[in-house]
């Protein structure tokens, strides 16, 4: 499989809280912006860094890249929140068609989305 576009590398560490389901119902949100192709509504909720980065047009063709490359989303198969360094990581495990990946979305400490990454879902021994 070719490789897969990766937007932002986030480090994690545990986390648990209320901000952990906070956090994992906006990843969410972002899943869903995205499989609506509402490019424009994820890109408002970047911070600078994110938005001097990835504009609306990339990030369409990132996630079309991703779709033609393991087929299309079926589900949300896990989920996993951590912190570091006043980030907040949240892990989305996705079913597509032809794989499973790890949707990763930072958060900062203003609920602005500081990164953004697909990479593939490691199957557990």
């Amino acid at each position: 499989m070719k490789a897969l576009l990766c937007l932002t590398m986030l480090l994690a560490a545990p986390r648990f809280g209320a901000q952990t389901q906070d956090g994992v119902a906006h990843a969410k949100q972002v899943l869903e912006l995205l499989r609506q192709e509402k490019f424009g509504d994820v890109t408002k909720e970047f911070n600078k860094q994110m938005g001097d980065a990835l504009s609306a047009e990339a990030l369409q063709q990132a996630w079309t890249t991703i779709q033609t490359q393991v087929g299309g989303f079926k589900s949300v198969i896990g989920e996993q929140s951590a912190n570091i360094g006043g980030v907040q990581a949240v892990t989305l495990g996705l079913q597509f068609e032809r794989v499973a990946l790890n949707m990763i979305v930072g958060f900062d400490a203003d609920n602005k989305i500081a990164g953004l990454q697909f990479v593939p879902r490691l199957t557990p021994p």
